[in-house]
């Protein structure tokens, strides 16, 4: 830690020293030059920057009485099917609320953002090729949430409450207070939900001997707690600090039956494998960010400075026995735990100048990652500990970065922006028990560029790039096996490498309203799971990097807006991906390549003149496609939703249907040593939700958020 902060307090000093004369002369000059100028004229409800698309919701029918969620579905180029937000050829997306990261994914992620009212929100920016100034981590966009600005001397409370019908009932509350008075800000989020949902999952493999049929039903708790505490201080007109603090609880338990009928091909007789199993979790999940932000002068220039930590823990149980045509095969107990401990630091600097505006800083991460796991054989009635399957395992990991950024305009026709990142790594993997260890240093930077040329005044075009690199996620890396049943288990890889991936994109904007992409992605040294199966009939899970891919293809967004009661956005997909194995690996997972298409048509109604009740009708389509090692069969869902505002819009009352016709779920195919398997995964999606918003106080007040310097990080807990 005093190594960080000497390193950021040199930058610091060299910056201020070198700045501290030219602000006075310069402040004069631009007193002199800028005069007030009042300026009434409406946005355009989309906007093409340089690096990314602005969706102006102030002048959008879906800015009055919905929320975050609703307004994301009609914003072009974002996709959202159940708890996923996504963007259009990316595999994950990150949210943030005025530039500082949401720390929250899946369900949890959704219902923060329902917590915020669509009044609130000034406009969505959607960054498919991030900047430098971002973590290189992830083959993913942004999505930038800008907030009005808050008003002082005013509060607000937001209290809500959801009830949700899978094949279980679920239930949530929740509550947002806003304070911001004088110097003073400060917000409290509070959410709770307690249910479950239904998983069922079915495999399909075609072994020499036998014909695998399974099917597993599960039964999985979403119990969970959370609180968001955020404070921040404007020391002077230049300065402010703050802090925020989050923890986050869950109890993820899970009941679960698995059948497996095993039919003979050869005449050996047929055989049933039953499986009871339940799994006891806890998941703690703790963070701490402190920050400092000062305006160097008026004409833009500042830095900011951030401080995190966080602390992830599980704890795992997992009962389990077997029984072939009822005699009992295994009975065993699984016992896992993790504990993560991040520290993170970084500062940053916004310096505008005459001939470009630059930003540039660095960050510095230190992560450890104490892992063990316990296999315990009960077949016998006396527990015997296997020191096979038995283990400690230790992660180390140290990242440095730097970036820089340059943006500059030519005129009103050009605009560039180009930067780099750079990031170095250190990295150890130990197991404790068998005595082995494993290091990899690396060194990499990551260009981005940027160009956007304007045509004529219905016409632009915007070329980018950028270098990015997806690290695996912790638990990825851990080699313990965790058993399912007496033949199936996964297990993570202690010797996976990072995969590299560039990605190009060609866009055109027709009038704001018609956006045609063109993208290219290639990615090597590749990683996934990949399912192993073997003629003893076990199955294995593990995670290897075996593959080089190549990814083309078009997409296009519409939006029409033409009349004040309907907003739509209709956005379709088309993509090729090329796959290619390593040599060492082709022979026994060949490669699946090939076209896929993809379809979304979102829609909000506005019912009755005073704009109090509204609706949605919601369709999105995937065709049957091809990827990596795996062919997939098409799907789609239909959502609809109706909304009604009470007591001068301040209370809101909802009812949503998602997934009608139950056809979300594709089946996903693939071969390894020569053997099909097909899988299918069913996750309750069809619900239904019936929800509650009462906001009072000041409703335009919304507390400071802040971007959280360990943010890469967390997304590897997935």
């Amino acid at each position: 830690m005093k190594k960080i902060i000497s390193t950021l307090s040199i930058i610091f000093s060299v910056f201020m020293f070198s700045q501290q004369k030219k602000n006075d002369s310069v402040n004069k000059i631009v007193e002199k030059q800028i005069q007030e100028v009042e300026i009434n004229m409406k946005k355009k409800l989309i906007e093409r920057k340089v690096d990314r698309l602005v969706f102006n919701v102030e002048n959008s029918i879906t800015a009055s009485g919905s929320d975050a969620v609703e307004v994301l579905k009609k914003t072009p180029g974002v996709a959202i099917q159940g708890n996923t937000i996504g963007i259009i050829g990316k595999s994950s997306v990150s949210v943030m609320i005025d530039e500082k990261m949401v720390q929250l994914s899946g369900e949890a992620l959704m219902n923060y953002l329902r917590a915020t009212s669509s009044e609130n929100i000034k406009s969505i920016e959607v960054i498919t090729t991030p900047p430098s100034k971002y973590d290189a981590e992830g083959n993913s966009g942004i999505i930038n949430i800008q907030l009005k600005k808050a008003k002082q001397n005013s509060w607000s409370n937001s209290t809500r409450t959801t009830y949700t019908q899978t094949s279980y009932p679920a239930l949530s509350l929740g509550n947002t207070f806003n304070y911001n008075k004088d110097r003073y800000s400060f917000s409290i989020m509070l959410d709770a939900k307690k249910g479950n949902e239904n998983v069922t999952e079915r495999s399909n493999i075609e072994y020499p001997s036998y014909l695998w049929m399974s099917k597993v039903k599960r039964k999985d708790s979403k119990d969970v707690q959370s609180v968001k505490v955020s404070a921040d201080y404007q020391i002077s007109k230049k300065s402010s600090i703050g802090a925020i603090f989050q923890f986050y609880n869950s109890t993820p338990d899970i009941q679960e039956t698995n059948v497996v009928n095993l039919l003979s091909r050869q005449g050996q007789g047929n055989k049933i494998l039953s499986t009871n199993a339940e799994t006891d979790a806890k998941n703690w999940n703790n963070s701490l960010n402190l920050h400092f932000t000062h305006d160097l002068d008026s004409l833009g220039k500042k830095f900011s400075v951030d401080f995190d930590y966080f602390k992830f823990k599980e704890d795992k149980n997992r009962l389990f026995d077997t029984q072939e045509n009822n005699v009992l095969q295994l009975s065993a107990q699984n016992l896992g735990q993790q504990d993560i401990n991040n520290l993170s630091a970084k500062i940053d600097f916004i310096h505008p100048a005459k001939f470009a505006n630059y930003t540039y800083g660095v960050k510095i991460t230190s992560t450890k990652n104490d892992s063990s796991i316990k296999f315990i054989d009960q077949t016998t009635g006396t527990p015997v500990v296997d020191p096979l399957q038995t283990d400690a395992y230790q992660y180390r990991e140290n990242i440095q970065a730097a970036y820089f950024d340059l943006a500059k305009s030519f005129g009103e026709k050009w605009q560039i922006k180009l930067g780099a990142r750079a990031e170095y790594t250190q990295t150890t993997s130990k197991s404790v028990t068998n005595s082995t260890e494993y290091k990899n240093d690396y060194f990499k930077i990551f260009p981005t560029f940027y160009v956007l040329r304007v045509l004529n005044e219905s016409n632009t075009i915007n070329l980018s790039y950028s270098k990015r690199i997806n690290r695996p996620s912790f638990w990825e890396l851990n080699p313990f096996k965790w058993y399912f049943n007496a033949n199936s288990y996964a297990e993570g890889n202690p010797f996976l490498q990072p995969a590299i991936s560039h990605n190009f994109e060609l866009t055109h904007t027709y009038k704001e309203k018609l956006f045609t992409s063109f993208f290219t992605q290639l990615k090597s040294n590749g990683f996934s799971q990949v399912p192993y199966v073997k003629d003893d009939l076990t199955q294995v899970f593990t995670r290897l990097n075996y593959y080089k891919s190549y990814a083309y293809g078009i997409s296009q967004n519409y939006v029409f807006n033409k009349w004040s009661w309907l907003e739509s956005n209709a956005q379709y997909n088309i993509y090729y991906i090329k796959t290619k194995i390593d040599d060492q690996y082709k022979d026994a997972v060949p490669s699946q390549s090939g076209f896929g298409f993809a379809f979304s048509l979102n829609n909000s109604f506005v019912l009755n003149k005073s704009k109090t009740i509204s609706g949605e009708l919601n369709y999105n389509y995937n065709a049957p496609n091809k990827g990596l090692i795996y062919k997939q069969s098409g799907s789609m869902r239909l959502d609809l939703g109706l909304r009604f505002l009470f007591l001068n819009k301040n209370l809101q009352c909802s009812i949503s249907v998602d997934d009608i016709l139950k056809t979300s779920n594709p089946d996903n195919t693939t071969y390894t040593n020569g053997i099909t398997q097909t899988y299918n995964v069913y996750a309750d999606t069809r619900r239904l939700r019936l929800s509650l918003r009462y906001n009072f106080g000041n409703k335009n007040i919304k507390g400071k958020n802040r971007e959280i310097g360990n943010s890469d990080e967390k997304n590897r807990l997935k």
